[in-house]
């Protein structure tokens, strides 16, 4: 039966065709009419021509009559294949050459949810477009994909794209330069759910590769998942993280819609070789979480010589706050610009705003040994930084391995200094060796030994402040002097470091005055009293001093 069905069909077919080779003039000129009438409301074309043997329709420079949006196609081919002619629902073959298509997005109150009926008025078996240009122009952003070949086939309820283009570019508000390089796409529509099997975008240093579902466009509910593999750099521009970051980072992300409108962006990732203001961080991963316009992102830094250590980020609304658990800080310390002879970890809270980064931390270290000219600190500080020039820092009580302090500082970098330093000193060369490190200003004057108070005012030009210290030391001693108990003042200026220093022991007392400067000195003692045993030190102390400034000036 189904045999005598098709076998009727076909002479059916046969008669209809030798009915349009005898009357095909008048025929082709039918159907062309209903072509045109077809087709003329939305385009325009230079040519039609129509053949029959296959049925097959082809147009020829075909263009949008609206602009928006607008496309133009050099050639389209629709085909009727042989089998589909004795079929009910007829499908056909679609062959595009040379599409440029241009969409734009409209403004807010003009804007329509775009609609997932990508059916076309019949069924397509076999849809190929080459040569194709597609470009979006939305609100601060844009797409435009070259090159762009394309597999599409549209049944009774899906319709379904594997498309690629050779060349793209992305621009995006957040990112400083274009993502360019090639994509593919898989996606299937059916109805109102668009269900994207595969999306992949590479660029020389980025890829990702993405999948999920979008139902409902007029409401979308959203659901993609993705991995990543790229340049940190490229997240901390999307997100507007300050400082500059380089290296690579990898991960997974998911961002889903609800029905009610809200939205969130999860991620997990990993780096090996991220930087911060051109400093090594180490090991780094972490997870992040962004939704309602507020963002955080949770980071653990792993490094072989040290604990692991903790960062808490929350951004959105032009803001920037965190909390620090066991961080060097030493790559921020570099971007401020002021000498850091801390080797201790940071606890603590900030916040960045556009005007200030403001800190609230603690050092956490106890007393111990300094490492490469780098001192560890215990106690409570604040800091302000304007992202320019001027910092302010201050310690009620902070402690290190040469005295417990007290500390008030404001710092116009590269201009001016106003430095305050009070307290008890435990070791007064390790507190001379940290001072001159973070003057970055060596000391000329003999060494001075002891415990007890000293007071230090660092004031004036940034790079030749003038230094005042005020000490008094039980025991002490200044350079070969020793005594039970000493006090005195050392001033530095323009070039010059004078100094008297008191001194009184049960065996001797004296006042030794001091003066030292680029191509001389003076010294003397005067007051001196007790057993020349005692005293001859001093007189010591004076000719090493001469021989270390002469050899200064002859080195």
């Amino acid at each position: 039966m189904k045999i005598g069905r098709k076998l009727k069909s076909l002479i059916a077919l046969l008669a209809v065709a030798g009915g349009l080779a005898g009357g095909g003039v008048v025929v082709r000129k039918v159907i062309l009419s209903q072509i045109r009438k077809q087709i003329d409301p939305v385009m325009r074309y230079d040519r039609l021509r129509l053949t029959f043997l296959p049925p097959t329709a082809v147009l020829e420079n075909v263009h949008s009559l609206k602009s928006d949006p607008f496309f133009s196609i050099d050639r389209i081919v629709l085909q009727i294949p042989f089998r589909s002619i004795l079929r009910n629902n007829r499908a056909f073959n679609v062959f595009i050459r040379g599409l440029t298509a241009r969409i734009y997005e409209k403004p807010g109150r003009d804007a329509k949810p775009p609609s997932l009926t990508l059916r076309l008025p019949f069924f397509v078996e076999n849809g190929v477009l080459e040569e194709g240009e597609i470009s979006f122009w939305g609100r601060g952003a844009s797409l435009i994909t070259r090159n762009v070949r394309a597999y599409f086939r549209q049944s009774k309820d899906a319709f379904v794209v594997r498309a690629e283009a050779a060349s793209h570019s992305i621009n995006v508000p957040a990112i400083a330069h274009p993502l360019e390089g090639s994509s593919d796409v898989y996606f299937e529509a059916r109805g109102d759910e668009l269900i994207l099997r595969r999306l992949t975008v590479h660029h020389p240093d980025l890829l990702v590769k993405a999948r999920g579902t979008l139902i409902h466009p007029q409401n979308p509910v959203i659901d993609i998942q993705a991995t990543v593999r790229g340049p940190v750099a490229l997240v901390a521009d999307a997100f507007n993280l300050p400082f500059d970051w380089t290296g690579g980072v990898a991960g997974t992300a998911r961002f889903v819609r609800g029905e009610t409108g809200q939205s969130r962006l999860t991620a997990d990732f990993e780096s090996r070789d991220m930087t911060f203001t051109g400093e090594t961080v180490g090991r780094v991963s972490g997870d992040l979480a962004l939704s309602a316009g507020v963002g955080k992102i949770n980071l653990e830094i792993s490094k072989p010589w040290a604990p692991v250590e903790s960062l808490d980020l929350t951004f959105g609304g032009g803001r920037l706050a965190g909390r620090v658990r066991g961080v060097h800080v030493d790559p921020l310390i570099k971007e401020i610009g002021i000498p850091w002879p801390v080797l201790s970890p940071v606890w603590g809270e900030f916040t960045l705003l556009p005007e200030a980064l403001e800190v609230q931390g603690e050092f956490r270290d106890e007393p111990a040994d300094e490492r490469n000219g780098r001192f560890p600190f215990r106690g409570p500080f604040r800091l302000h930084w304007d992202h320019a020039k001027k910092v302010v820092f201050s310690s009620e009580r902070i402690e290190s391995n040469f005295a417990v302090m007290r500390v008030d500082g404001r710092l116009d970098i590269g201009r001016e200094a106003q430095v305050e330093i009070s307290g008890d000193v435990t070791d007064i060369p390790r507190g001379r060796a940290f001072t001159s490190l973070a003057l970055r200003m060596p000391f000329t004057f003999p060494e001075i030994r002891g415990r007890g108070r000293a007071d230090v005012k660092i004031l004036g030009a940034w790079h030749v402040p003038e230094v005042k210290i005020d000490f008094a030391l039980t025991p002490g001693s200044f350079g070969r002097f020793e005594a039970a108990e000493g006090a005195g003042i050392v001033e530095i200026a323009r070039g010059e470091t004078t100094g008297i220093v008191r001194v009184r022991d049960p065996e001797l007392a004296g006042l030794l005055r001091f003066t030292v400067r680029k191509g001389g000195w003076a010294c003397r003692v005067e007051d001196g009293e007790g057993a020349l045993e005692k005293i001859f030190p001093s007189l010591i102390t004076c000719a090493f001093l001469m021989i270390k400034l002469f050899i200064d000036d002859v080195v």
